[in-house]
This record gives structure tokens, C-alpha cells and sequence, in this order.
């Protein structure tokens, strides 16, 4: 069974009330494992491409041609209009986060829960593309997570730093 993601070296059994183990009974082997791959690298890798920089100003050239009570996307709507003091520069992304959990059987004895990342800033013709989406994490298991937050924190920690810089 899979409930929890422990992520620090000295955390041995989970801190709500199931107290499941980080270890086998030989102390060693780790009950589950799984990989993921940091948002921040993902970014970062992304922005290390010339084309996808220059596909980032989408956000910044429709905010240039933005007319009143007109909604062509999400920048011309007022959930971002009361943020946009967040983006400083030309390349600041907006990024929204999907979770999704399925069952890839027909008994529906297995479960999968996907975490994607979507770059805003990307022309919606391309942002839903599966080479332009970020695949955070996919979890797969004979239940579904009982502490999803466990396997997201890692993520909005990386986003809280990349926020301050």
C-alpha cells in the first residue's frame, strides 16, 4: 500500500495516524519508491531552449494589445488582472497545476494520480501539447494516496523559492 511520500532522510514512519513505514522490516529496503523530477528543472531546462524563450512572450505581447471587456485568454481575465504585478519580466511564468486520479483497470484494483504543470505563458494553439506540459509526478499503486500532500509538497516548496528570485 502506498499512502505517503517521505522525503527527508530521517523521517522512518509517517506523522498522521495510519503510522505506516518508510522501511521493510529489515529496516533497509524502502517500502515503495518513486521518482520524480524537480519542477524547477523542468523549467529550467525549458527556458535553456531559444524557441521555447521566445514563445514565453505570449504573455507579455497580448498584454500589449489587451482591450477592455474583451477575453481571448486567461490574461484577460480579472483573477490574473489582480496579479499581474507578479510578473516583473517578460519571461515570469504563470503556471497552472492539474491533478488527476484514474483507474487504469477494469476492477479498478490499481490507481494512478498524474500531477501536470501547464505554462500559461505558451499560445494556447501549443500550452495543452503533450511536448509542452510538465509531467511532475505520476503515482501508481494499489490504492489511491491517502496524503497527496505528501507528494506535492515538494513541488510547492520549489515554487515558493522560485517565486522569491
Amino acid at each position: 500500500m502506498r499512502h505517503h511520500l517521505f522525503y527527508h532522510e530521517s523521517q522512518l514512519e509517517c506523522s498522521c495516524s495510519c503510522n505506516n513505514k518508510r522501511y521493510k522490516e529489515d529496516g533497509v529496503t524502502p517500502v515503495n519508491t518513486t521518482t520524480q523530477i524537480p519542477l524547477y528543472q523542468q523549467l529550467a531546462t525549458f527556458l535553456n531552449n531559444k524557441d521555447s524563450r521566445e514563445q514565453l512572450l505570449y504573455r507579455a505581447k497580448i498584454e500589449e494589445t489587451r482591450q477592455l471587456n474583451v477575453y481571448r485568454d486567461v490574461f484577460d481575465g480579472d483573477v490574473y488582472q489582480s496579479h499581474k504585478h507578479l510578473f516583473g519580466n517578460n519571461y515570469d511564468m504563470a503556471i497552472a497545476l492539474y491533478i488527476d486520479g484514474f483507474n487504469p483497470t477494469k476492477r479498478g484494483s490499481t490507481s494512478m494520480v498524474t500531477f501536470t504543470a501547464v505554462i500559461m505563458n505558451l499560445p494556447p494553439n501549443i500550452r495543452y501539447k503533450k511536448e509542452d506540459m510538465l509531467q511532475v509526478f505520476v503515482t501508481f499503486g494499489e490504492i489511491k494516496p491517502k496524503n497527496l500532500f505528501s507528494y506535492l509538497l515538494p513541488t510547492f516548496q520549489n515554487l515558493l523559492t522560485l517565486e522569491k528570485h
